[in-house]
């Protein structure tokens, strides 16, 4: 998959500058932003939040069941989440 701009083939930091301000969507990191991830987004097998649909919570502290193996295993079951994770 090959996306050109008016200035020639677009780099994946544009397109992700692009989604993340023009577009307003949380992205996952970069090195999980993969051609075949954008192209499952663009031909809508996956899905991208809006970032103001995320909430960020930095205090875990005294919720042991809240490890991310614990959440990784429960929600990788469910289908609708899979849809907004890279493969």
């Amino acid at each position: 998959m090959e996306l050109k701009s008016c200035y020639g083939k677009t780099k994946k930091r544009e397109l992700m500058t692009i989604l993340k301000v023009e577009g307003g969507f949380f992205l996952p990191p970069k090195r999980n932003f993969t051609t075949s991830f954008m192209a499952d987004v663009f031909s809508r097998k996956k899905l991208l939040l809006l970032e103001n649909e995320v909430v960020r919570v930095k205090d875990f502290i005294g919720f042991r069941e809240l490890t991310m193996i614990n959440l990784f295993e429960s929600y990788t079951k469910k289908e609708l989440l899979l849809k907004y994770l890279p493969n």
